[in-house]
């Protein structure tokens, strides 16, 4: 690769003057959107003011709904909760008063047998007692009733009761089978006279009816027994009251009334949130995406509260907001979530007027606002501390903000008095311990993630449009359709100024839609093809003499693509072409390989520098074909030279356009664009590294060659990644919808991707 001459480098040398030529650039828009903005203000009509009143109010009164809403239902949860605890005590103190029932019944019954036992050894006693006296000829003891001795006039109506024989102790089994003698029994416990009674005949006189029986005395084995079989009825008795009580009082209400389940409010646990995630809510109004790329070297902490009576309500302040066409570019609501309102790397209007303490004035175009959400009287809690805490270090790695310039606005605004109550040095702390995320969530895979499946689809589109400013039909069309890049052709462009003001707004309702800025796309190759008429550099690429005039060439072009607010040039054309016929003649380099090579690097890096992505095309070339590809599907037999596609990645260009031609020796039958074989060798010969993006597949080549649906999906399917539509059709996005999701999926993260890498 030759040398660069010396006049190029002393190109470079001229930098520092055009960048400071550019911050006095911006620095002038800047007052210049100031200014129009109080004249916006001023001229403010009555009719406005008095909607706005009616909007408040209509605020104030939805909130003081909600609020009552609020209370009626934590009535009802309280009732709810009282319900509960009432019926609980209900069945606590049932339980209690069957317990204590079957207790007392237990005790009674106890009481009882004791009674009666002892009733049942002293009659026993008794008797054997007067058995023994009258055996003995003694006198009976006589029994009582009530106490009291029986008269002898009962004693001597009673009959005769002849004596009760002996009474023997129950035979025990013996646990050997061998029988033994049995020992002779005795009668009594007591010993008996030797006397030989005579056996008295006695009158035949009926029997009394003797109530009651006295057996022997039970073993102990026995009454344990017993005791033990009437503890297991009282248990089962017990067991059987309490499962009756449970049926009763929570089987049976929730079986037969179906009663709302009670729902307990949560219980709140502050937890530290390492990792907190940043939510999307760009407001698309209080800021604005500048020509030169914004370098943030400061941090200013603000605070603030709702105007309605919930002062903690971040939809009420982000309407606020909107309202005022103000905007930080982070929030921290109350409960320590963080709401991005603006793009890092927009200017967003937060500081006013402010100078910092160093002397810096338009803080708004190098700082980038973050405000939390808390009243006058209070400081932030520390969720709000936690997420400020891991925000700034974040921003601190990415921006390399020093410490130093992290301030309140009450330190670069006097008069100013917010943040309120706010502890920097606790800050700092936060910072110096606060983890870092392991991938920002500003990062191509969040973003990628939190996209519906339209969007992604969106971001697959370079599109035309109509006009050239923007109308309520262009309004509702990017808020529908989503595109991830605009094509501007010459009936969209008059001026500089009207050129910058469409292009905000587009990039204002992408990002408020999606979250992500436009491509803006134009073929500005120079010579006949300049959709930009106004611009001082159009030299065609025919007229390049070598690689330092191509670089300087890229280089104004870039910039003055740049200050209109574009940032895709679908140029330069690599195609050899040597005859004058050839339809690409006046449009590409007119140089051996050698030359064409290398200004056309020169030129890629001039605009790269300008910061201007560059679409090189058009891949594998048309190789002097007639007619015009544009609008006749043509077939090459032999493949075109490829080299200097190959070289030129040296340059690193950011996209290629693939040709609008058949390659038979590729692929049969199919153009380039739409051949799986076709891209898989663009790939092959050029690397992953830049997007693949179709030639426009409105023109007359395709429309009349493929449906709607084959020229949306075709190319995709191929491989690839953007598709290039000079007008919108209904039904692209349908159509592209029926492409399995992994092929979408593929292509959106990669343009995402090089957004990323390009706006950051």
């Amino acid at each position: 690769m030759p040398e660069e001459p010396t006049n190029q480098k002393s190109q470079y040398l001229k930098r520092d003057d055009i960048r400071t030529m550019e911050k006095d650039i911006a620095h002038l828009r800047e007052l210049e959107s100031e200014a129009a903005r109080e004249k916006i203000a001023e001229i403010k009509t009555g009719e406005e003011a008095v909607k706005e009143a009616e909007r408040l109010e209509q605020s104030r009164q939805a909130a003081q709904e909600r609020e009552n809403l609020e209370a009626e239902t934590e009535k009802k949860d309280e009732e709810l909760i009282r319900m509960r605890e009432q019926r609980e005590e209900r069945a606590t103190s049932a339980e209690s008063e069957s317990a204590a029932k079957t207790e007392e019944e237990k005790e009674l019954l106890r009481t009882r047998l004791k009674e009666a036992q002892l009733k049942e050894e002293e009659s026993r006693r008794k008797f054997l007692e007067n058995v023994a006296a009258k055996a003995e000829g003694r006198a009976v003891e006589a029994a009582t009733e009530g106490g009291e001795p029986r008269s002898e006039k009962s004693e001597r109506e009673m009959p005769y009761i002849p004596p009760v024989p002996p009474v023997y102790p129950r035979p025990v089994p013996s646990p050997i089978p061998t029988p033994i003698p049995a020992e002779p029994k005795k009668s009594f416990k007591f010993s008996l006279p030797s006397l030989k009674i005579p056996k008295p005949k006695l009158p035949a006189i009926p029997m009394p009816k003797v109530t009651g029986y006295f057996p022997a005395k039970s073993p102990l084995f026995e009454k344990i027994w017993i005791r033990i079989i009437v503890s297991l009825l009282v248990l089962a008795i017990l067991a059987a009251i309490g499962t009756f009580w449970y049926w009763y009082l929570v089987i049976k209400p929730g079986t037969a009334t179906q009663e709302a389940p009670i729902i307990t409010p949560p219980v709140i646990q502050e937890t530290v949130k390492k990792q907190p995630e940043i939510i999307q809510r760009l407001l698309g109004a209080g800021y604005y995406l500048p020509v030169t790329p914004k370098s943030a070297s400061a941090i200013i902490l603000h605070s603030g509260s709702s105007e309605n009576n919930d002062p903690y309500d971040t939809e009420n302040i982000i309407g606020l907001y909107k309202t005022a066409g103000v905007a930080t570019h982070y929030l921290i609501g109350r409960d320590g979530a963080i709401y991005q309102l603006a793009p890092d790397n927009a200017i967003a209007y937060h500081a006013g007027a402010g100078k910092m303490p160093d002397g810096r004035g338009n803080v708004n175009n190098f700082s980038i606002g973050i405000s939390l959400v808390y009243k006058e009287t209070e400081s932030p809690n520390d969720a709000q501390y936690e997420s400020l805490g891991w925000l700034v270090k974040g921003l601190k790695e990415k921006y390399d903000v020093t410490t130093e310039n992290i301030l309140g606005y009450k330190d670069i605004a006097p008069g100013k008095t917010t943040p309120w109550n706010f502890d920097l040095d606790k800050l700092k702390l936060l910072i110096s311990y606060a983890p870092l995320p392991a991938s920002p969530n500003n990062g191509a895979e969040f973003i990628f993630e939190h996209l519906a499946l339209e969007k992604k689809i969106g971001q697959l589109l370079i599109v035309g449009i109509d006009g050239v400013k923007l109308t309520p039909e262009l309004d509702r069309f990017m808020k529908t359709a989503r595109p991830g890049g605009i094509l501007l052709l010459k009936k969209n462009i008059e001026n500089a100024a009207q050129i910058e003001k469409l292009i905000q707004d587009l990039q204002r309702i992408s990002l408020a839609e999606t979250g992500l800025p436009l491509f803006i796309a134009v073929d500005q190759e120079g010579g006949a093809i300049s959709r930009i008429d106004f611009a001082k550099e159009k030299t065609g690429q025919s007229e390049i003499k070598n690689a330092d005039q191509a670089y300087d060439v890229g280089l104004e072009r870039g910039k003055e693509l740049r200050e209109l607010g574009i940032n895709l040039n679908l140029a330069p054309v690599l195609d050899s072409s040597e005859w004058s016929t050839d339809f690409l003649y006046e449009r590409s380099f007119q140089k051996n390989q050698e030359e064409l090579t290398s200004s056309a690097k020169a030129l890629i890096l001039g605009q790269k520098t300008a910061g201007i992505l560059t679409a090189i095309k058009h891949f594998p070339g048309y190789g002097g074909i007639f007619p015009d590809p544009e609008k006749n599907l043509n077939i090459l037999a032999h493949l075109p030279e490829i080299s200097q596609f190959q070289a030129v990645m040296e340059a690193n260009p950011s996209l290629v356009m693939v040709a609008s031609v058949v390659y038979p020796i590729i692929e049969d039958n199919l153009p380039f664009a739409f051949s799986g074989n076709g891209i898989a060798f663009l790939k092959n010969k050029l690397g992953d590294g830049p997007l693949v993006i179709t030639d426009d597949l409105s023109q007359d080549v395709f429309s009349k060659n493929f449906s709607l649906k084959e020229r949306a999906t075709m190319p995709l399917v191929a491989g690839v990644d953007i598709l290039l539509f000079s007008s919108w059709e209904a039904g692209i996005i349908d159509a592209i919808k029926d492409l399995p999701e992994e092929t979408i999926n593929k292509a959106a993260l990669k343009i995402i991707k090089l957004k990323q890498d390009y706006f950051e």
